[in-house]
């Protein structure tokens, strides 16, 4: 069971899109469970009756949204995962095609 307020490690079962435009599979960050038909109006679909946000509490800034199924796992970990650059996109720098790698788990720190 996730406890709303505590750091966690999320890993989801698909990429997804960051505020950064880079996709990722993890993130990691302060994580507040929401009960989605008190904060939605319409009905929700399949099982995805609770949502994460990672981040601050209200979707501020560079926080992300994660569906409760699409999680697959969850770890509480006050520190923050070994970065492995993964990841990568192809970037143009003065018409030449260059590997751009980013990491592979998204990393949210506490706002002040």
């Amino acid at each position: 069971m996730l406890i709303s307020g505590k750091i966690y490690l999320l890993t989801t079962d698909e990429y997804f899109y960051a505020p950064n435009v880079l996709s990722y599979r993890a993130v990691w960050g302060r994580c507040f469970v929401h009960n989605f038909q008190e904060n939605f109006t319409f009905p929700a679909k399949g099982h995805a009756n609770f949502f994460v946000v990672v981040g601050s509490e209200t979707l501020e800034d560079d926080s992300v949204l994660i569906a409760g199924c699409r999680i697959n796992y969850a770890f509480a970990c006050e520190k923050p995962p070994v970065l492995l650059q993964t990841n990568s996109v192809m970037a143009k720098i003065n018409d030449q095609i260059f590997p751009y790698y980013y990491n592979n788990v998204l990393i949210i720190n506490d706002k002040p």
